[in-house]
This record gives C-alpha cells, sequence and structure tokens, in this order.
C-alpha cells in the first residue's frame, strides 16, 4: 500500500513552522536534544536542520519529515513509497504512476507525466542488482521482489518528476558509512625494554659487567 503524506497542518499548529533561520537553529537543538527523534539525529542539530528544510521544500510537515527522511553521507534520502507518494499526491503533474508487472526477479513501472506524450517506463532486475553489488544484503537475500519494486519506482520518480523528488534517493541506495574504528593510543615501551649491555667502541665487542 502506498503511504500517504499529510500536507495540510492542523488549523492552530502553523506556529511549529520555523519563520527564519534563527528559529530553525533553535527549534533543530531542541529536537536534537529528544529521545523521541530517530536516533540517527539525536545530538546533530545540524542534521535535523537539514531534514526540517528538505521537508519544507517537498510540503511534508516538520514531524513527519524527522519521521521519514534520513541523512546519509551528506544526501536526504527517504523510503521508495514515499518517494512515490510525493508524485502521485499531484494529479495535475502525474496523470497516473503504475505498477506494470512484479516478481522476484524484476519489476516494471509506468507513469505519465501530464503534458508529455508518451508514457515512460523503467524495469529493475536481480541482475542488475547483482551487478550492483546488493545481493550480499540481508534485505535483497530475503525480499527480493519488493526491494526491486522500491529501486524501480523511486528511479522512475526521480527519472521523470525530478521537480517534484529534488532527486532524492531510496534508503536502500545509499550506502551508511561503515563505523571507524578508533585509532589505538601508542604505548611507550621503553620502560619495559632491557637496557644493552656496554661494548666496547673499537671491537664491538661486549664488555664483561664490573665486579661489584
Amino acid at each position: 500500500m502506498t503511504a500517504e503524506i499529510a500536507v495540510r497542518q492542523p488549523a492552530g499548529l502553523s506556529s511549529f513552522e520555523p519563520r527564519d533561520f534563527d528559529e530553525l537553529a533553535r527549534l533543530s537543538t531542541m529536537l536534537a536534544d529528544s529521545a523521541l527523534v530517530p536516533k540517527p539525529l539525536q545530538g546533530r542539530p545540524a542534521d535535523v536542520a537539514v531534514v526540517l528544510l528538505t521537508g519544507r521544500e517537498l510540503g511534508i510537515p516538520p514531524m513527519t519529515a524527522l519521521r521519514s527522511i534520513n541523512v546519509i553521507e551528506g544526501k536526504p534520502v527517504m523510503a521508495a513509497d514515499l518517494i512515490v507518494a510525493l508524485v502521485k499526491r499531484r494529479p495535475d503533474v502525474c496523470a497516473y504512476f503504475s505498477l506494470v508487472s512484479t516478481s522476484d526477479t524484476e519489476a516494471t513501472y509506468e507513469t505519465l507525466r501530464v503534458g508529455d506524450t508518451e508514457p515512460t517506463s523503467i524495469t529493475y532486475t536481480i541482475e542488475d542488482a547483482r551487478k550492483a553489488g546488493l545481493l550480499g544484503k540481508k534485505n535483497w537475500q530475503t525480499n527480493p521482489g519488493p526491494m526491486c519494486r522500491a529501486r524501480c519506482s523511486a528511479a522512475l520518480a526521480r527519472a521523470v518528476y525530478q521537480d517534484l523528488v529534488l532527486n532524492i534517493y531510496d534508503t536502500d541506495e545509499i550506502e551508511r558509512p561503515e563505523p571507524r574504528p578508533k585509532p589505538r593510543p601508542e604505548t611507550d615501551t621503553s620502560r619495559f625494554s632491557k637496557p644493552e649491555p656496554p661494548h666496547d667502541p673499537k671491537t664491538g665487542e661486549v664488555l664483561d659487567a664490573e665486579p661489584a
């Protein structure tokens, strides 16, 4: 089922929209301190601000944006069904956006943008996923059909409706960076090493220790 995005706020809640960058900074700092926002955003007010601004450009209310948009490698990303929802909520731009065929090995979507004379379709196959190095991921091993549909629909939305989805990627299309191991502190081992015995400077022979 395609997710629907609310674009209208209930009366009386408009004050929650920041009106300038000072209000945005204060709101972002407050939300970043909350345990109720997604963990990747906790303690990161700058990322919260990016999510809120991205949501505003897409017509998504602040709290919906925080739940729906992630920031990975500096890029805003969201689930494929939400990307498609951004397109389908605009019938003045999108005449239709339909799943043509699907299986565990491929998916085909087709859409017609208002004003275009011909529809545009995209097919994404399990072979495409293999070439992209995705088949080692657990979600591709357990749910290949839904993953093909997600990739296909997000790609089609970006290809035809760049102005509506702002080149946002599906969460599966952006790799999360691997955590970098902290460097191990260097240990001074000089105090554990034994002093070298005295040598004759001319011959290099080890000299006997002086008697006590």
